[in-house]
């Protein structure tokens, strides 16, 4: 992976902010493998677990925006449902008929 003067690179809470997220979020992005040391960002420290780390924010809004496209093809993300104004009519009104069925 090259750095290019180009690519903006955060600490984790400027992250957290740009992204629209908590921290919390990136710390389970990381965990679930959607953020990857190395290609998303990397560490500082001789610590395995525990050293800061940097992220690359255009890396890191790419692998959302790939997740998001994968979980849509898996159906994993449901499009909301559309009615028509006669559809909600039919149904307001079977659900009005069986409150008055049941009094």
């Amino acid at each position: 992976m090259s750095i290019t003067s180009s690519e903006e690179w955060l600490e984790i809470q400027p992250l957290a902010k740009h992204l629209r997220c908590s921290l919390r979020m990136i710390y389970k992005l990381k965990a679930d493998g959607i953020f990857i040391g190395g290609i998303h960002f990397y560490s500082i420290g001789n610590g395995k677990t525990r050293g800061k780390c940097i992220y690359n924010l255009q890396s890191c809004r790419k692998a959302l925006l790939k997740n998001t496209k994968d979980l849509a093809k898996d159906k994993s993300i449901q499009q909301p449902e559309i009615y028509k104004d006669e559809q909600i009519n039919q149904l307001l009104e079977k659900a009005l008929q069986r409150g008055h069925q049941q009094s």
